[in-house]
């Protein structure tokens, strides 16, 4: 895209938001196992503490006496990912993902012979997988070191090689995201081919009813039209009768 002086967002967020230009921003939502595998994997991911797998499974078995909607939880979740760069990551694969098992061209055998398939589930599943592990990355390397560290050459240099380590991982998930955005765009154009293949089909040429239809119509004109010539001739006909009554009177006049 453009570069725009005025837009404040990072590469890293334009790039990320680029992969989702045009599409359908709730379109996670009508992928709850995509969603769900997102945010496992995410959550798994992360983890540092080691009670909490522990603690996971004790609010889940809470949350199922109370009646939790896990779903819309899960859903609320992805959505407040974004407010990070490695969550924006996890929300944007969950969509591009969505985006492409909803088209009709993913699951037509019309098309199976010209589409590379990839496992959804699992691209969905390893992309938040590494979003959340370089997150917990992140967590871990921290703030620049301030204070008296501020002024240590060698702490400084080893925190700019990690930083920079770090920011180059990301660079390279950005880049994947961007990969599936592209693999999206291909299945989009075939999709736009089937489509019209299939109205073709469809709408191409008349099917037998029409044709019956169009010869009644054509043999009712045919009939009205023999009606109204039988129609001129009558009257023709009456006319002359009259005119010849007429002539007969006058002569007799």
């Amino acid at each position: 895209m453009r570069w725009n002086p005025f837009d404040r967002r990072s590469a890293d967020i334009r790039a990320i938001d680029d992969t989702l230009v045009g599409l359908d921003a709730t379109a996670a939502a009508k992928q709850p196992d995509l969603v769900r595998e997102a945010v496992k994997a995410w959550r798994g991911s992360a983890v540092t503490d080691p009670s909490s797998p522990r603690r996971e499974k004790v609010r889940k078995i809470v949350d199922r006496g109370r009646g939790v909607d896990h779903l819309g939880a899960e859903h609320a979740e992805l959505l407040a990912l974004r407010s990070a760069t490695r969550g924006k990551v996890v929300h944007a694969v969950v969509v591009l993902a969505a985006e492409i098992s909803a088209l009709s061209a993913w699951t037509s055998l019309d098309t199976a012979h010209r589409i590379v398939r990839i496992d959804l589930v699992s691209e969905v599943t390893s992309v938040a997988w590494s979003a959340g592990k370089l997150e917990a990355a992140f967590v871990r390397l921290g703030p620049k070191p301030t204070n008296h560290l501020a002024d240590d050459a060698e702490v400084q240099k080893i925190y700019q090689e990690r930083s920079d380590a770090l920011a180059d991982r990301q660079r390279t998930l950005i880049a994947r995201l961007t990969a599936l955005r592209s693999y999206l765009d291909g299945l989009v154009e075939i999709d736009r081919e089937l489509q019209k293949v299939r109205w073709i089909e469809h709408h191409g040429t008349p099917d037998d009813n029409e044709y019956e239809t169009r010869e009644g119509d054509e043999l009712g004109s045919l009939h009205l039209n023999a009606a109204r010539d039988m129609f001129d001739e009558t009257t023709d006909r009456i006319g002359a009768q009259l005119r010849d009554a007429v002539e007969q009177l006058d002569r007799r006049v």
